[in-house]
């Protein structure tokens, strides 16, 4: 009877420490993957907003370009963008939000450089 209680105890107290190490396993697997897409993103943005190339392909482009095509190049280099206004279609765009209103529409933006931050003028 007594080796029966011990055999069971010791299985519960197996079990457990199983249970703890698996526990351990994947906490440290999660964490890890968490870390790797977050630090993915920071690499991402520090590069997109560093060298702004979308806003420099944009700069080159002469012809109008969709507002949808500008809005993500925008939106992907927010960081560097002092500011924006202008209009087109009868819409007023003061944020970068505001080009969701003209999704539909092909637009032509102007857009200066000073001293690493752009200055974005929407025109029709």
């Amino acid at each position: 009877m007594e080796n029966e209680a011990n055999s069971v105890l010791r299985q519960g107290v197996v079990l457990v420490v199983i249970a703890f190490i698996v526990g351990i396993c994947w906490i440290t697997v999660t964490c890890g993957q968490q870390l790797y897409r977050s630090m993915s993103n920071m690499i991402t943005n520090g590069i997109s907003s560093t060298y702004s190339s979308e806003i420099e392909a944009i700069i080159d482009y002469q012809q109008d370009l969709p507002a949808s095509s500008i809005y993500i190049a925008l939106l992907k280099n927010s960081d560097s963008i002092r500011s924006i206004s202008g209009g087109a279609h009868g819409i007023r765009v003061n944020s970068i939000d505001d080009l969701q209103l003209l999704f539909k529409y092909q637009i032509n933006c102007d857009i200066t450089k000073k001293n690493e931050v752009y200055d974005i003028v929407i025109k029709p």
